[in-house]
């Protein structure tokens, strides 16, 4: 995994290669179940090992994931720093912080399964995804076919469409 970031520094013209993009990628892409990958994240994250992550923490891992991902996916131009900063400060501002200002375990867990963004980058690039997202994706998808059904059967069957209507509500 070094190697290979390294070979995409080199062509970013990025003079080193950070520990934390490495294994950002290395725990993503590897086996094991989407549970232990976030716990193993957090683990990783909470420098101080005092079972919270705090905004540097949270930052550190935003901005290696980020910048990790897009050097391994060749996702280029680079983002820029200060656009990664703004958005890791707007999804800390989200949280629910502890009395001390920090991330709780649960909580940085159910923001990484709860956040579509995450989740369809995610199922994306390595075609794993929760059942919470899956069932998201499919009822919005059904959403949308009735949207369309229904737009097309009034454009097709005009004033018979609202018979139709009625006899559905009556069954």
């Amino acid at each position: 995994m070094f190697d290979i970031l390294k070979e995409v520094d080199k062509r970013t013209r990025e003079e080193s290669v950070d520990f934390f993009e490495v294994f950002v990628n290395f725990a993503l892409f590897s086996e094991g179940s989407f549970e232990v990958k976030i716990t193993c994240f957090f683990d990783a994250f909470d420098l101080d090992g005092n079972g919270f992550m705090d905004k540097e923490e949270f930052f550190t891992f935003i901005i290696s994931g980020i910048f990790g991902f897009c050097k391994l996916l060749k996702l280029f131009p680079l983002p820029y720093k200060g656009d990664v900063n703004n958005y890791a400060a707007f999804q800390f501002k989200n949280f629910r912080l502890n009395k001390e200002g920090m991330i709780e375990r649960k909580d940085f867990s159910e923001w990484i399964k709860s956040s579509d963004e995450i989740q369809d980058f995610i199922l994306q690039y390595t075609g794993v995804q929760t059942f919470d997202r899956a069932k998201k994706r499919y009822e919005k998808s059904c959403h949308e076919f009735e949207a369309t059904f229904k737009r097309n059967s009034i454009d097709f069957m005009c004033e018979k469409y609202n018979m139709l209507e009625d006899l559905k509500v009556e069954l």
